[in-house]
């Protein structure tokens, strides 16, 4: 039953990233508290007001973010899919460069690693952050409503 939840969650999760960002299921450094929660909230959905979750990056988006990270971001500025009550999949604004973002450092250390350089984007309404840990295999999802 909790493999299917996390598969469930994994799946959902995946509609707001774009296409280029492959990732195979959720990251360990997940909280079990993150993921209750995110089970019970009926995840990206009207009904959601929004959470966190890390995500595992594949082997080809941790290989194109190890060659030329800055040309393979530009082309991820797109979910996948529209959201249930969106017209249009969300559209996200050029990735930036991080090293070590104070926000983001309580996220970062709950992944068992220490901070490595990174990637961070935002939704261009403001309803989500998107932070690649190429080093950990990790992305960060947040979002709200």
């Amino acid at each position: 039953m909790v493999a299917h939840r996390h598969r469930h969650l994994h799946r959902r999760l995946q509609a707001l990233l774009p296409p280029a960002l492959e990732t195979h299921g959720l990251h360990p450094g997940n909280l079990p508290g993150a993921l209750a929660r995110s089970a019970q909230a009926a995840l990206v959905t009207a009904a959601d007001r929004g959470g966190a979750l890390w995500l595992r990056l594949s082997e080809r988006s941790r290989a194109a973010l190890a060659g030329d990270a800055v040309a393979f971001l530009a082309g991820a500025l797109q979910a996948r899919a529209a959201l249930p009550g969106d017209a249009a999949p969300w559209r996200y604004c050029p990735w930036r460069a991080v090293r070590r973002d104070p926000a983001w450092a309580m996220d970062v250390e709950r992944c068992g690693d220490t901070p490595a350089p990174g990637f961070v984007t935002w939704e261009a309404e403001g309803r989500a952050r998107l932070l690649v840990l190429p080093a950990q295999a990790a992305l960060l999802c947040r979002w709200w409503r």
